[in-house]
């Protein structure tokens, strides 16, 4: 149907909306005419439920001039502007298009192109380019996009469609900024298809696509105006997410930074943190919920599609970079949101003429019961589709764009984004740009982070921390950098895991230091203290409070044995502790206390006398020096146990240790090389002031080799690393590592002369290897050739060819299996979507059928009579076999061949016919033989008869001659007259004639039978065509004689043809009573005119058989020959009669049978037969 709102005199519609279905019933050429002028651009939104290939086609042909874009959706818009639903029912399944189509008063101009997403990679879901690879690759696609006009971001713009499984529409967008070619604004969607999520296509005008983008630059008729409405029903919540590690191929998101520790945490615990529900339950507790992105106060929605707590991977609609800024946004009222967001956008604005929506699926779905309240929101006409994602200049979802048209004659139009959208050009340009950005910004975030923990955590490894610094500088993509922090760390850690062990328990008590705090005045009497210091010894805090002086709580302690003292007495100990707390200096004095605790005093004077005492407990601090020690003892022996010399260097290239091995190495004794310049060391002890010995150079890490001397003057070729020490981002030393390598050095001088031998020996074997690889390359091209063969011959083959495997998925399929099943694509689709096997009138699954139980039992299958029910709901007869195809040790494939036996079954049946009218033929043959003989006897009587009764009349004259002589003439006169003697004589001998006459015409007409229903042979026989035509006349006048006169015009002089004489009577019969019937078709009756005549043309003898008849239309003559084709009311024909003809003539005696084309009354039917055919 055809939405004309507003359609009427004067009043012409700018936009034509079409609503109809796959056969897009009511809709014709003239729609896509406005006043005689061809629209600029028409749009149609396709079901997914639709043959979108065959419904394209149409629209196509119907456009005529008119180009035309089309899409699958998920579901359509389309309004006439009048009260009514805005959305289109969309289910499981629906037949709808709707089309719009731009009037030229709307539309100056449309350049349409197309854009290769190079998206093969992520639609087999193994990404493998990288994004900067991507997005290079669709910049040079665009290279080739040249608009025909020149774009103006106020009249010109951009719809944008694309293939909405391509996971692709940033990678487009970001490539169009890249390119900076385009300033306009690119609008549109992602096209939608079932929720199977298999297929989505585009069409652009000449071709159906997938994993392209269609884009149609649009520039506005004089007069005209365009505003863009966006409209979500979103606000923020405050909550945030950092992200970290995402996929934007996959569009995958995996963590997030948290926003108070600054560390890396999964983004479903932060989602079940925030939600206050365990991870099974974010889901349902994101109902009403979703996430987006806040571009310069524009939110831009990115939905979450499912959640995999096992992999605890975040699946988005829409792809999500590292860097982003995830804000959790919550749903208000659907309806509401949008007709205020219509509303307001309509405000102050001229009447607008018609609009584009472009609406996410997930609006639909998730507002499914309050679709309704949008009927009558437009009061203009307006179209569009339900899509799997959004355009708005960046991909975006979960949100309506509308293009909306106005007219601006008086140029009054006003519209802030498109009055000043070079600044959302730029913004958009700069999403990507900082996008880049963020990505940096998280690294650096991550990086610094990590430094810092990694440097208080390994206090002298910062060498690790640093060396993580640049691994993380040196790399911008967060997972495989968190991955080499990860392995690096867990190298460290398998290396030190023990001394690390200690340095967590010294760092922890470190951190749980508790200060004892205490006031006494200048009595010396406690003030005020807190908690710890009162309960520095166990049961103290009764002996411990204010008003007693220190003297008196020292006192009490002692009495009651707090004090850990030991080799004193008693009044001693306390004569010395109180004497230190009087002096007040500063100075810390470590006691012990009972339970062998520790503690640290310290005692500061006031001004007014008073003391501030402050205790710390050192227990921890004690334990861990004892700890410290003893690990320095395993240090010490590690080194010495090591085979390479290592030597500590200060910052003033002093030694401050030296191992064993080292010692070893040069000579000396380790107490010799404390404190002496490392350089005096390696030169051999030189007794000069000034090391003679250069100083050692390289990067940190670095392997080199230098010429060490040892203490009794020898040298040696010594390999070292000169690793540097940091402490707090300054030097603190060096640690220098070094092993004699003379003895290598010696081997490698000796390896030289293997070497070359080595490489005489390399260079023969890579002449043999080469050798070997052109000989691999030739088989392999064999190889390739074959396979071509195998291809090329599998293409030849009458019969069709599937190859399935063991999960019923079809792997290839040959030209016939198309051509049988009448299906464009067959692999990698299901055999069950494709075909199914009848069984005794059921239809059999895959699983069940014979196909998968070749590939269990490995035994052959053959049916020369089964059914095969194919997807468009078909029955095809035919003939297969079904072979297991073996993969190593494993059937894993079925071959199927199959072909069609439907023209065989036609041929058994034609030969039954055949046979039937061979033996009524014979059956013909054998009457006619049995009437032949008494016709021949009957004739031969009656010329006895004649005969005799001549003499007989001679008889009865002579006698009534004598009679007249003798007298009796009067009485002979009477009795001749009684008995009507005369007139028996008179009429006797005309009825014996024309008996006879009649006798000899049975006897024709026996003979023609005899002649027609001659026996087939299985050679040709040279026949007498003229005969053949007169006995066929014969046999068939009773079909013709009612209706027709019957003329003749045979060649006296033609020759006799080589041909099977029975299949010729065939074709003669059937051709003159079709002759006949189509006389006795014509209304009013009248008596026709049947025509036949022979010549001789050439090689062949041409027979014409003619009739006045109603002729033939031009519109049927190429059809007339089809089997069951017939122009005769139903149980008149059957549309064989031809087609038998078509076959005896061209197929069995290669000649030719045609109607005359001619624009006279009747039809002409031509047989041309060769005179001399070739031999079968």
């Amino acid at each position: 149907m055809t939405i004309d709102p507003q359609a009427g005199p004067g009043f012409p519609l700018p936009v034509r909306i079409l609503e109809t279905d796959d056969g897009l019933a009511g809709i014709g050429a003239d729609d896509f005419l406005f006043a005689g002028r061809p629209s600029p651009l028409a749009v149609a939104f396709i079901s997914p439920y639709l043959d979108f290939p065959a419904v394209t086609a149409r629209l196509r042909h119907l456009g005529g001039a008119t180009p035309v874009l089309a899409m699958s959706t998920a579901g359509e818009l389309c309004s006439s502007g009048l009260p009514g639903p805005l959305y289109k029912p969309a289910g499981t399944d629906w037949t709808s298009v709707v089309i719009q189509i731009f009037s030229p008063d709307l539309l100056a101009s449309a350049s349409i192109h197309t854009v290769c997403l190079h998206n093969d990679d992520i639609r087999q879901g193994s990404p493998t380019l990288s994004r900067d690879d991507r997005v290079k690759r669709i910049v040079r696609s665009l290279a080739s996009v040249s608009p025909s006009f020149r774009l103006d971001a106020r009249d010109s713009l951009a719809l944008t469609f694309v293939d909405g499984l391509s996971a692709c529409e940033n990678y487009l967008m970001e490539a169009i900024y890249r390119s900076a070619r385009f300033p306009c604004l690119f609008v549109g969607g992602s096209a939608g298809g079932k929720l199977d999520f298999k297929h989505t296509y585009l069409f652009d005008g000449r071709q159906v696509l997938e994993n392209h983008a269609v884009l149609a630059f649009v520039k506005l008729a004089p007069g005209k105006r365009y505003g863009v409405l966006k409209s979500q029903n979103f606000r923020k919540t405050g909550t945030s997410f950092v992200v970290v590690d995402a996929d934007p191929d996959r569009r995958t998101v995996a963590t997030v930074l948290n926003p108070i520790s600054g560390e890396v945490i999964p983004f479903i615990d932060a989602l079940a943190v925030v939600l206050a529900v365990p991870p099974a339950s974010i889901m349902e507790n994101l109902k009403g919920h979703t996430f987006g992105i806040d571009l310069d106060g524009e939110l831009f929605v990115r939905s979450v599609a499912r959640m995999d707590l096992e992999t605890g991977f975040t699946t988005f609609f829409c792809d999500v970079n590292p860097g982003d800024e995830l804000h959790l946004l919550q749903a208000t009222d659907f309806a509401e949101q949008t007709r205020l967001d219509i509303e307001t956008f309509l405000r102050g604005k001229p009447p607008p003429l018609a609009a584009l929506l472009n609406d996410c699926i997930l609006r639909r779905l998730n507002n499914e019961s309050a679709l309704a309240d949008l009927s009558g929101l437009w009061k203009i006409p307006v179209a569009g589709f339900s899509t799997f994602g959004e355009l708005f200049g960046i991909n975006i979802n979960q949100t309506l764009t509308a293009v909306v048209f106005f007219e601006d004659g008086d140029e009054i139009f006003k519209n802030d984004f498109v009055d000043s959208f070079p600044t959302h050009y730029a913004s958009f340009s700069n999403y990507f740009i900082r996008c880049h950005l963020n990505r940096i910004e998280i690294l650096n975030r991550l990086r610094s982070e990590m430094t810092r923990r990694l440097a208080v955590h390994f206090g002298a490894s910062a060498i690790l921390a640093r060396g993580i610094e640049g691994m993380m500088t040196e790399s911008t993509n967060v997972r495989r950098t968190l991955d080499s922090i990860r392995t690096t760390i867990a190298s460290e850690l398998a290396t030190e895991e023990r001394a690390r062990q200690a340095e967590r328990q010294l760092a922890d008590a470190i951190e749980t230091i508790n200060e004892r705090f205490a006031l006494y005045d200048k009595d010396d009497r406690l003030v005020i203290c807190n908690s710890q210091y009162r309960d520095i010894f166990e049961g103290s805090g009764e002996i411990i409070k204010p008003g007693r002086t220190f003297a008196e709580i020292a006192r009490a302690v002692g009495e009651h044995g707090l004090y850990g003292y030991e080799g004193e007495a008693l009044e001693t100990f306390l004569a010395e502790r109180i004497a230190h707390h009087h002096r007040a200096d500063g100075a810390g004095h470590l006691h012990q206390i009972a339970a062998g605790q520790w503690t640290v005093s310290r005692e500061y004077r006031m001004r007014d006398g008073g003391i501030v005492a402050t205790h710390t407990d050192v227990t921890e601090l004690k334990r861990r020096e004892q700890e410290i020690e003893a690990l320095k003892q395993r240090y010490k022996l590690i080194l010495d146990s090591a085979g390479d010399g290592i030597i500590g260097i200060d910052t003033a290239e002093a030694v401050t240790f030296a191992n064993s091995a080292a010692c070893r190495m040069l000579g000396v004794t380790p107490q010799l090389l404390d404190g002496l310049n490392y350089r005096r060391v390696l030169g051999g002890m030189s007794a000069a002031e000034d090391p003679s010995h250069e100083p050692l150079d390289g990067e940190a890490g670095e392997t080199r080799e230098a010429t060490f001397t040892r203490a009794d003057g020898s040298a040696f070729v010594a390999e070292y690393v000169l690793a540097p020490i940091h402490e707090e981002d300054s030097a603190a030393g060096a640690v220098l590592v070094f092993r004699d390598i003379s003895l290598r050095k010696y081997y490698e001088n000796s390896l030289v002369d293997y070497q070359k031998e080595l490489e005489s020996q390399v260079v023969e074997r890579t002449r043999k290897l080469s050798a070997e690889i052109d000989k691999r390359a030739r088989i392999e091209r064999a190889l390739r050739d074959s396979q071509g063969r195998l291809l090329a011959i599998t293409g030849s083959l009458f019969e069709g060819v599937l190859l399935v495997d063991d999960n019923g998925v079809i792997v290839f399929a040959n030209s016939s299996a198309h051509r049988w099943l009448g299906i464009r694509h067959l692999a990698e689709r299901e055999l069950d979507e494709v075909l199914r096997l009848q069984i005794a009138g059921a239809e059999i699954n895959f699983i069940d059928s014979p196909f998968r139980q070749v590939i269990e039992n490995g035994k052959t299958v053959i049916d020369d009579d089964a059914v095969f029910v194919t997807e468009s709901g078909g029955r095809l007869t035919v003939a297969y076999a079904t072979s297991p195809l073996n993969e190593g040790d494993r059937r894993r494939m079925a071959i199927v061949s199959f072909r069609s036996i439907d023209a065989l079954k036609e041929a058994q049946r034609e030969a039954f016919q055949a046979s039937r009218l061979a033996s009524v033929g014979q059956l013909a043959a054998g009457i006619a033989h049995e009437i032949n003989t008494p016709i021949q006897y009957v004739g031969d009587n009656l010329q006895f008869v004649r005969k005799s009764l001549g003499g007989l009349a001679e008889v009865i004259t002579k006698l009534k001659t004598l009679l007249d002589e003798t007298h009796h003439a009067d009485e002979a006169t009477r009795f001749f007259g009684d008995k009507d003697i005369d007139y028996l004589l008179t009429e006797l001998p005309q009825s014996i004639t024309e008996s006879l006459d009649g006798i000899d015409h049975v006897a024709h007409i026996v003979r023609s039978m005899r002649e027609f229903a001659h026996p087939g042979t299985a050679t040709k026989v040279a026949a007498n065509i003229n005969r053949a035509i007169s006995s066929t006349i014969t046999v068939s006048r009773n079909e013709w004689k009612q209706v027709a006169t019957m003329e003749t015009d045979l060649d006296p002089d033609l020759p006799a043809v080589a041909c099977f004489p029975s299949d010729i009577n065939q074709v003669l019969l059937n051709l003159i009573v079709n002759a006949a019937h189509a006389i006795g078709s014509i209304t009013p009756a009248r008596l026709g005119v049947i025509r036949i005549s022979t010549r001789l043309d050439g090689d062949f003898i041409e027979i014409r058989v003619a009739d006045s008849g109603p002729g033939v239309p031009a519109a049927l003559r190429h059809k007339i020959f089809d089997p069951f084709f017939t122009t005769k009311a139903v149980g008149k024909g059957t549309g064989q009669g031809l087609a038998i003809c078509r076959n005896m003539v061209v197929n069995k005696h290669g000649g030719e049978i045609y109607v005359e084309e001619t624009d006279a009354a009747g039809a002409t039917f031509v047989v041309r037969l060769p005179v001399e055919p070739d031999v079968d």
